[in-house]
């Protein structure tokens, strides 16, 4: 448990899910509760307001985003190879696998060698 914090604004300062203890300006009796419960009480100049607070447990932290899968070249080079024969048609198997992979280098890099 964290020392009293004098409470001087008109919002509530932590996460509203953040477990507090308030001490509201009209009484001595202390309340617990999820700071959101309080609403309005945090503004300041009503009986009820609270004056001073003290965090007993945080809110718990956002969990971490999930990051991008690598892509799955062998998928995507078997999709190029799709495009290809649509776009395309090769009656030498040569061919297709230079046109697929040209295209593949074209989805990998946005752009394709002029040599």
């Amino acid at each position: 448990m964290t020392d009293w914090i004098e409470h001087t604004t008109d919002t509530c300062p932590v996460d509203p899910a953040t477990l507090v203890e308030v001490l509201p300006r009209a009484t001595i009796m202390m309340e617990a509760a999820k700071a959101g419960v309080f609403g309005p009480r945090w503004r300041r100049g009503g009986k009820s307001s609270i004056t001073h607070y003290r965090i007993i447990t945080p809110a718990k932290p956002p969990e971490p985003e999930m990051t991008k899968p690598e892509p799955d070249f062998i998928n995507l080079r078997l999709e190029c190879l799709k495009l290809a024969g649509k776009a395309v048609h090769v009656s030498d198997p040569d061919d297709w696998t230079e046109f697929a992979d040209a295209l593949l280098h074209y989805v990998l890099n946005g752009s394709v060698d002029k040599a």
